[in-house]
This record gives C-alpha cells, sequence and structure tokens, in this order.
C-alpha cells in the first residue's frame, strides 16, 4: 500500500535533475525505489541504498538495485556517481556524516539533491490534525522526533514539526506564519 499511494516526484525535477545527463545514480533512502525507477526510466543506471530490507524487497521486485545499509556506514567500494537524489528521506540520515558520505561517492561536477513531497489539506481537516499533532507533542519524549535533538524552525522554536521541506511549530502551521503570512 505505502508504494502504491507514495506520489511520484514531478516531471519538472527529474528533468532538472537530468538535465545534464547523469549516468549513474545513487538514490539514498531508496524506499520503495519511486525515484529510482524514474531516473532509470530516463536511462541511467541507479543504485538505492535503503536501511529496511523489506522497503528494498519491494524496489527489487520494480527492478531496482538496492544494497540494504544506513547510508552513513554503507560500503561504497570506492563507486563514485554522477547524481545523488534523497526524495522524502535525508531526516533519517545523520547530517553530518551523510554529508560526508555523499561528498567522498559524488563525482566531480556531479549533482546532489535532496527533496520531499508536501501537500496542503483544506479546513477542518488542518484543525483536526494540529489537535492530533498537538496531542502527539504533549506525550513525545522532547527528542525531537527520531532521536534527533531539536533545531530551530522558521519561527525560532525547537517544535519538530516540517511543511514544506521547512521546519514549522504547530502554532505557526495554525497561524498561517508557516506559509510566509504572518511573522
Amino acid at each position: 500500500m505505502y508504494d502504491r499511494y507514495r506520489p511520484e516526484s514531478p516531471d519538472e525535477l527529474i528533468d532538472e535533475l537530468t538535465a545534464g545527463n547523469p549516468t549513474r545514480g545513487l538514490d539514498v533512502g531508496c524506499g520503495t525505489g519511486k525515484v529510482a525507477r524514474t531516473l532509470a526510466r530516463r536511462g541511467l543506471a541507479v543504485l538505492g541504498i535503503e536501511v529496511d530490507e523489506r522497503m528494498a524487497d519491494v524496489a527489487r521486485g520494480h527492478g531496482v538495485e538496492v544494497e540494504v545499509a544506513p547510508f552513513e556506514t554503507w560500503d561504497d567500494a570506492g563507486r563514485r556517481f554522477d547524481l545523488i537524489t534523497c526524495g522524502d528521506a535525508w531526516h533519517w540520515i545523520d547530517p553530518e556524516a551523510g554529508i560526508a558520505k555523499a561528498a567522498r561517492v559524488l563525482a566531480t561536477g556531479g549533482i546532489m539533491a535532496w527533496f520531499w513531497n508536501s501537500s496542503q489539506v483544506e479546513e477542518p481537516v488542518a484543525s483536526a490534525f494540529t489537535r492530533v499533532y498537538r496531542s502527539t507533542r504533549r506525550r513525545s519524549s522532547g527528542s525531537g522526533g527520531h532521536g534527533r535533538r531539536p533545531v530551530p524552525n522558521v519561527c525560532g522554536t525547537s517544535d519538530d514539526h516540517e511543511s514544506g521541506g521547512e521546519r514549522v511549530c504547530l502554532d505557526c502551521l495554525g497561524s498561517g506564519r508557516a506559509e510566509g503570512n504572518g511573522t
């Protein structure tokens, strides 16, 4: 079900990423292979790195070559890639170790792109989500989610929420500040 309902990457994004004619792609946190498959259809040889064996099995079922390991400790075996992608997964990667690994495996002149899908919901669904998020936040350990330490959001708080790739707090989500409609 996850694979069926996960959105595809926009064609315009993939066009931009492949404009320089890369030949070898690395899809970090490839999950079920949505991004890797799209790149492969454009003629790239793509290797997926995925920490979850079940997700990797789904990607393999779609023809994606996948190695199962955390990206930060994955054995790159000296390989280099013209294009490194990470769609909807960089939040699972240790930022310092991940950047260091990416720098080692990115070919000279290569491109690295992190991107996220996002959506907006209409009222009253947005209000219902906000109530659930606030309830969950009160019960959370305060670790900042996924074992990471909290970092400042657009508004300067450290609540762990994301909206459209930018970190925002729940109060900003409800007030419109998350979309730049307030201060």
